[in-house]
């Protein structure tokens, strides 16, 4: 089975969170449904490399996204309700 890795933007061998993928998920939505899986486990997000990545529509309430990298990630219709996004990069990202 397939996995989705959510590393540091500063390095990328230190994993923040990881889980596994649904069977027949399309690759473009991997990360996303990492990243709601690791908001719905409280896991910190602190630094997060989301460089690029569509969380179009991804309810990313109360996530910590501190520092995190999310330069030309596609947040369209994102619920970022209570969401830390302090610090963050978001040079190019749709919002």
């Amino acid at each position: 089975m397939a996995t989705q890795r959510i590393v540091s933007r500063y390095d990328s061998n230190k994993v923040l969170f990881e889980c596994e993928l649904p069977e027949g998920l399309d690759s473009g939505w991997a990360m996303r449904h990492a990243l709601e899986k690791a908001v719905e486990a409280r896991a910190s997000l602190t630094y997060a490399d989301l460089t690029g990545a569509d969380l179009t529509g991804a309810s990313l309430t109360y996530a910590n996204l501190t520092g995190a990298s999310l330069t030309y990630a596609d947040l369209t219709g994102a619920n970022l309700t209570g969401a830390s996004l302090t610090y963050a990069y978001v040079t190019g990202a749709s919002l």
